[in-house]
Formats: structure tokens, sequence, C-alpha cells
């Protein structure tokens, strides 16, 4: 059995996500799912190499034919995973925290 290790109540939000490094190796964004997430962090299943105190651009879709909704993010977990096309489950921490998300995280859920 798993720590619990949110400081906030998840929410399942199964969504795409892009996720931008900063680093000069990375030209593009790495496809990511989140899998739930709260106002101050997410989880989700990523393809790429990460590490935490890692420093990451999540550009989040929440609505198709909508902008992504970019959020500024810190790897504070890590996992090997073999998930279908997945190899990594990371951990992220919102810096800011983003409340405003809630909802739209919310909505998901119900359709």
């Amino acid at each position: 059995m798993s720590q619990e290790r949110r400081r906030q109540r998840r929410t399942l939000a199964v969504t795409p996500a892009g996720l931008r490094t900063g680093r000069p190796e990375d030209a593009g964004e790495h496809l990511a799912v989140i899998r739930d997430a709260s106002a101050t962090g997410a989880m989700l299943l990523a393809r790429g190499n990460f590490a935490v105190g890692e420093e990451l651009t999540l550009g989040i879709l929440f609505v198709v034919d909508q902008p992504v909704v970019d959020v500024t993010a810190r790897v504070v977990r890590v996992e090997t995973v073999t998930e279908g096309i997945w190899n990594a489950k990371l951990g992220v921490e919102f810096t800011p925290a983003r409340p405003d998300l809630v909802p739209a995280f919310e909505k998901l859920v119900r359709g």
C-alpha cells in the first residue's frame, strides 16, 4: 500500500499533457497523461527521463479545440513503470499552487 503524499484532496483527472523540461537536448515536448491532480500538484505517466527537483512546464489540455493551460511544476517523485507506452510515473508540485484549476479537473470527471 502506498503512502499518501498529497496535502490536498486528489481528483481523478485523466487528461493529456505535454511536458517541457527546458533542457537543451529536449527540443520538443514529452507526451504525458495526468492521472490525478489537486491544487498543489499532480500524478502523471510520461515518456522520458526525469529527475527529482527538475523544473517542468506542463501544457494541460482540458478541452479539445481550446488552448492548453501552461503550468509550472517541480518533480518531487519519479518511479520507473512499464504501463503501455509509459516509462515514468511522476509526482509533480505546481509552482505556485493552482487552486484555480481544481474546477477544470473536477469537470473532467463529471463530463
